[in-house]
């Protein structure tokens, strides 16, 4: 199993190219992961007003934005009949990551980098 951890935003299908093209080589499912945390000054249960927020908190819509953005991204695993799961937790990314990694003992973590180096 292969730990895949993205910010869903920017680059990410670069990174979900690459670890894709990597499990299907090793023939290894997926774990696509992503961690969401809410804005300084945000509570969690703020509830949401208007259009498609309607009713729903600010942690249901962090949640549900970023499972349809790992949704969208699961394609390039899907297209290369590499199994993927879905996952996301709330809080701090590297803690988020580190506990997800634990729980799942993955041959290998893929991380993406924003596109930064060093």
């Amino acid at each position: 199993m292969l730990l895949v951890a993205v910010d869903p935003q920017g680059c990410a299908w670069q990174v979900v190219e690459q670890a894709a093209e990597l499990a299907q080589d090793l023939n290894e499912g997926v774990v696509l992961f992503t961690a969401v945390e809410l804005p300084e000054g945000v509570g969690a249960e703020v509830e949401m007003h208007g259009g498609r927020f309607e009713g729903k908190t600010a942690r249901d819509v962090l949640v549900d934005d970023a499972k349809n953005s790992l949704l969208d991204l699961a394609d390039a695993f899907r297209r290369r009949d590499v199994h993927v799961d879905i996952q996301v937790r709330e809080g701090h990314c590297v803690e988020a990551v580190l506990e997800a990694a634990k729980e799942v003992q993955p041959r290998m973590l893929v991380v993406g980098t924003h596109g930064r180096k060093g």
